[in-house]
């Protein structure tokens, strides 16, 4: 397949500016493989690095590195290196957003989502918000012929939900709240759904993020400044959630799992925490709180959760379209931006279309 000499890329230029400019087709390393990005997601992280509160860097290093960001993102492979022997060019793929050495203590372990040498992908190379992403082969999963690009590119965010819940140590027959309506709040509520729990809430601001936990099943969802929970617990038996699951990286997210979990139970933190908190402890310990991170995905002891939330897919129970408010061509990718940062116009998970 012959390639182009140049793609379109879309990279930050200051606060709450990305602009597409042109660059040079890449050659891929002995273990990567070039993709033609088909469709990306605008994750949480990336509006992060877009109104300039990344974690992973100021505009000044991003302009400095000079890769597009992103992803979440499903396309198909056009050029591999020569050392790659288990994909083909024009396989269907997606990724996940690390990169891990495979060798230190934490990769040996099975625990490669906190490898030492941890990477994103964006400083690998460049990433969804470009024509063609350049990724590493370890990276890299098959998808099923089931799965369409806006599905495949789901993978990825339900992926680190799944993970999430994995790290509460099963929610069978449990009391679970999940704290935020953003994707990974979303999808983890839809996950404990069909993990069993006996009653599932959500904490969320908007009415489209509360219409859609209806859709996936949750039985009581609230409204930000949380009165129906704390309602619940004045005025009856219910002494708490037995699993909480915190995603909005906010202090009054964490403030307010701590406030409504029972007794000796699991909080899990998914958000990215990017400001300090001034959050009073002394309940973790008077209520002896289980308070555990979650970082991405990994192995399970099982699987890969990417492989679980491929099948999850695949099988229908958690339908990832669900969560899909709104989508883009890429030339429209600052008007994407703009309305995934502004929840006030319904956007859960915009996605940016590319040409075929």
């Amino acid at each position: 397949m012959s390639l182009p000499k140049t793609f379109r890329t879309a990279l930050y230029t200051g606060e709450k500016s990305i602009e597409i400019t042109e660059t040079s087709i890449p050659e891929p390393a002995d273990d990567e493989v070039v993709v033609k990005v088909l469709r990306a997601g605008i994750c949480g992280s990336d509006l992060h690095s877009y109104r300039g509160q990344s974690l992973r860097g100021r505009f000044e290093e991003w302009k400095k590195l000079g890769f597009a960001d992103g992803h979440e993102l499903c396309g198909n492979i056009v050029a591999k290196g020569k050392s790659v022997t288990n994909f083909y060019v024009d396989d269907s793929i997606t990724c996940e957003a690390v990169w891990h050495c495979g060798e230190c203590q934490m990769c040996q372990s099975g625990n490669y989502h906190i490898c030492l040498k941890r990477t994103d992908l964006a400083w690998k190379g460049h990433g969804a918000f470009a024509e063609y992403a350049v990724l590493p082969v370890s990276s890299v999963y098959k998808l099923p012929h089931e799965l369409n690009p806006v599905k495949g590119v789901l993978v990825e965010p339900l992926a680190a939900a799944y993970h999430a819940v994995q790290e509460t140590g099963g929610c069978l027959g449990k009391e679970v709240l999940v704290i935020g309506g953003g994707t990974i709040g979303l999808l983890a509520a839809r996950v404990v759904v069909v993990a069993g729990a006996n009653n599932v809430g959500t904490i969320v601001r908007y009415q489209s993020q509360a219409d859609i936990s209806d859709e996936f099943g949750v039985n009581i969802t609230s409204f930000d400044k949380y009165p129906t929970f704390e309602t619940l617990m004045q005025n009856t038996a219910f002494f708490g959630f037995d699993v909480v699951i915190e995603t909005t990286g906010s202090e009054s997210g964490l403030e307010s799992a701590i406030r409504l979990s029972r007794k000796g139970a699991v909080v899990v933190l998914v958000g990215g925490y990017p400001d300090k908190t001034t959050v009073n402890l002394a309940p973790v310990v008077g209520k002896e709180l289980k308070i555990k991170g979650s970082l991405c995905y990994g192995w399970n002891g099982i699987q890969r959760d990417f492989d679980a939330a491929i099948e999850f897919i695949k099988s229908g129970k958690v339908d990832v379209e669900k969560i899909v408010t709104h989508t883009f061509p890429f030339n429209e990718i600052k008007k994407a931006f703009e309305t995934a940062n502004d929840k006030t116009s319904g956007a859960v998970k915009v996605h940016i279309e590319y040409e075929g």
